[in-house]
């Protein structure tokens, strides 16, 4: 089924020409980590301060 997908990234230079990459799927579905800079970055920074915040929260009900 990977061989029917493909990810493409684009990005542009500093003269404003656009250049596609893709990335590869290895066979468990997941992406080659060759992502450009800040790619899943927002994701993987929510996701971790969603997981503080729960932590915290479950300490304050512990000591109360």
């Amino acid at each position: 089924m990977r061989e029917l997908i493909r990810v493409v990234f684009a990005g542009r230079d500093a003269n404003g020409h656009t250049s596609f990459r893709a990335s590869d799927i290895n066979p468990l579905g997941r992406l080659s980590e060759d992502w450009p800079d800040g790619f899943l970055d927002l994701g993987a920074r929510d996701a971790q301060r969603l997981l503080q915040a729960g932590l915290a929260k479950h300490r304050r009900q512990s000591e109360s």
